[in-house]
This record gives C-alpha cells, structure tokens and sequence, in this order.
C-alpha cells in the first residue's frame, strides 16, 4: 500500500492505501513510526522534544524519552507509549507498530470519534423501547457482558464472540433455561468445514476424542469404520460431544431459542479471556465466569450450582422468569465512569454503516 498522511486541528492520520503493511517492532524504522509519534503525543501519552534539523522531511518532533536522532525509529520510548495506547484500545500490548494500531490510532481523533458517536446513535435507534427492567447486554465490540437490574450494572465479565468470517448475530431474545453439564451437538457447517478435513487424514480422530458418531437409523457407529474421504459438505451422519471436562461447551450452557442458533456458554479454553481482541468462536458467545452467571439468572446458590455439575449428568433448569436478553454491537458506549469509551470494529460494521449511509445521503439530493 501507499503511505499517506493528513493533518487537521486534531489529528495526524497514519493509513495505509491498499494493503497492510509489516508490522513495525521496537528497534525497527518505518515513515508510519513518526507520524504515530506525533498521535501519541497529541494523545498525551509521550512528552514531545524538538529534533536538531537535518534537511530530512517528516516529522520535526521526537519524544524526549529517547536520544535517537531519527523519528522515525521506534525506540523504548516510544514502545511504552504504545503499549499504553493499546492497552486503552483494548490491543495486545506488544509495543509494535501493526495494523490493528495503526487502525486504532487514525480512529482515536476527535472528528472520527465524532462521526462513530453519530454511527452509535443510529443504532441506538435498533434497540426495543424496553430493554426490560433487569436483562443482560452484551456488546460484541467491547467483549462484555453486563447484568443489568433498573438501569444500574450489577455484574460484568468478558466474553468471547465469533471470528470475523463467522460473526456473532446482533438480535433480542429471552433467557429460558440454564444446561448444566451439556452436550454438544456439532454443526453441520463445523463438520463439514473443520472435522472431515482431519478425518480424512485420520479416521480414529472422533472416537479418540470420545465423539459419538450416529448414523440415520440412530445407531452408534465407530468413526473409524466410516470412509470420510467419499463425503462432501453433507454427511448422512449426526454428532455428539457428551460431558465431560473437554466439552467444547464447558460446565454450562445458558439457552434463549433463537433463528440464529446462538446461545451462551462456559468454555475449556479459559486463557482466551485474557486476550484484548476476543473474536474467535464459531458465533456463540462465551462467558469468562459462567457459574457466577448461572448464580444471578437462575437465582440459585453456589452450592447448589456445584452439586449439579460435579454430579456429571446434563439436567435443565428453566428459569422462573424469562430473562431479556440483547446481543448488541456499539463500538462507542458509556464507561463505568459515564464516559464515552470507543472500541475497534472488528467487524467492520461500522464501515458499511457509512457507505449506507452515504448512499442515502446520496438518493436523497
């Protein structure tokens, strides 16, 4: 891609044209480290000193935590400075120059803060009238979830949404029941796009994982006895991942029936909560802390949530009231401290909610 650079009263825009560039690590030179020098330090992040001239272009500043000469160099200074700002952008705090900084660095002016609010706004509009006296909301952007009971937070965690080619949708519907130790039934879609690439080259592969493989007459059958290679997308087969500690489910399962097949559960891959960027389910959303979720929906005690899942059998508990629940997608949205907070588009939406909006801008001249 093509570097290019703009500045305005706010901001110091870094972007590249066409294609992403290589990531810049500390050490490292790049024309995009001192045009991010001059954001931070609009940001108020690094402290600003004057460069001896040297007949160079670029920019005329350098932090004054560092005695490099050239601006362009992303010394330790500016590497803590970074890791600050991502750290705020909820990024890896790597102390790098990649795309994703770069990305989170041209958002954070005021104009584009600005044009997000009024992106928001719009979507403020999508809610229902009522979110319901006490509900969850959870904002894929943020990777959050809130409980919420007569307009006031009273519980938060992290989850985790899907990838960026299997999104999570944004839609409205109610809690109903809470499945201790469940099962899992594959998708056809996973199946076919995940498992029958490995069982071709391994058809021990479901049955060492303890799967179970049931045929169209429901018996069980060995996926070793199965010739994957001569299936396509479709299998005349269903699967099953019953409970146990390497459910992809985890411990709990919480249920609001839906078009879109998306419901909430525990996990066995907990270090992916400790990642800034959350995106990496198949569009189902994961819950950091789902027993103490389980605890405030349900209305039940810590005991009692224990006993159930070590007894190791799967049972439903269909809550007394259902429970509204909203999965939401707003890149900007009040803090805890009533502050405005922006997050990155990990899906892009935002983007396609200004080119429909262009156009309408559009048609209507």
């Amino acid at each position: 891609g093509v570097l290019k650079a703009g500045q305005d009263q706010t901001a110091t825009y870094i972007y590249d044209a066409d294609t992403p560039r290589k990531r810049v690590t500390p050490g490292k030179s790049d024309p995009r480290v001192g045009l991010a020098r001059l954001r931070l330090e609009r940001l108020g992040l690094l402290a600003a000193a004057t460069v001896p001239a040297t007949g160079n272009e670029g920019p005329e500043r350098l932090s004054a935590q560092t005695t490099a000469v050239d601006p362009d160099l992303l010394d330790a200074g500016l590497a803590d400075a970074l890791k600050a700002f991502q750290k705020k952008s909820n990024l890896k705090q790597s102390g790098a120059l990649d795309t994703l900084t770069v990305k989170a660095l041209n958002r954070n002016s005021a104009r584009q803060d600005m044009e997000r609010l009024v992106l928001n706004m719009d979507r403020l509009r999508w809610l229902p009238k009522s979110l319901g006296d006490r509900h969850v909301f959870v904002n894929q952007a943020a990777f959050s979830l809130n409980v919420v009971d007569h307009g006031k937070d009273v519980w938060r965690t992290n989850v985790v949404v899907g990838k960026r080619d299997t999104q999570t949708v944004a839609f409205h519907d109610e809690m109903e029941v809470v499945v201790f130790n469940p099962s899992w039934g594959i998708p056809q879609s996973i199946m076919a796009n995940e498992m029958l690439p490995i069982l071709r080259r391994d058809p021990t592969y479901l049955d060492r994982k303890g799967f179970e493989v049931i045929d169209k007459r429901g018996r069980k059958v060995k996926s070793a006895s199965v010739n994957w290679a001569s299936y396509g997308d479709k299998v005349p087969f269903t699967f099953h991942q019953p409970p146990g500690d390497d459910n992809a489910l985890g411990e709990l399962k919480f249920l609001f029936p839906n078009s879109h097949d998306i419901y909430m559960h525990d996990t066995p891959s907990r270090a992916l909560f400790q990642r800034p960027v959350r995106a990496f389910s198949h569009g189902c959303v994961r819950v950091e802390n789902p027993r103490k979720f389980a605890e405030i929906v349900a209305g039940i005690s810590p005991e009692e949530i224990a006993g159930k899942i070590n007894s190791g059998k799967s049972q439903s508990l269909r809550l007394k009231q259902k429970l509204p629940v909203h999965i939401t997608y707003f890149t900007a949205w009040p803090g805890e401290n009533g502050r405005v907070e922006f997050f990155e588009d990990i899906y892009g939406r935002d983007e396609q909610m200004e080119k429909a909006l262009g156009a309408k801008t559009i048609a209507q001249k």
